[in-house]
């Protein structure tokens, strides 16, 4: 099969799949799967991908996004982020435009910088 058959067989695999209502992860890891089997072939298809999922799961590059989340959520779930932003509500007063300072005056207080 040649490479632009290959892809939209991917293509309409993960849509279809989708549709089936399996999750987005699922959905991805089973049209790799079929992915690597036509386009590698068979089994040095399934060794390079579990390759490259080992090598992409063991770097640290991307180790904040979840910690951020994290955060985020036990700022939210905790109250403490309503409670900076409507302190903060109450300092600005009637600025124009005071959402952007907010924004920025909040999330600098929530990751600790100070000036």
């Amino acid at each position: 099969m040649d490479g632009t058959g290959a892809g939209l067989l991917v293509f309409a695999l993960v849509a279809l799949l989708m549709a089936a209502g399996v999750p987005v992860a699922f959905a991805f890891l089973g049209a790799n799967l079929v992915g690597a089997v036509l386009i590698m072939g068979g089994l040095p298809g399934l060794l390079q991908l579990v390759d490259n999922s080992t090598a992409l799961i063991t770097t640290f590059t991307l180790v904040a996004v979840p910690m951020f989340v994290l955060m985020g959520a036990l700022l939210f779930h905790s109250g403490l982020a309503m409670r900076v932003f409507d302190a903060l509500d109450a300092l600005f007063g009637r600025i124009p435009a005071r959402l952007s300072y907010l924004t920025v005056a909040g999330v600098r207080r929530g990751v600790g910088v100070e000036e």
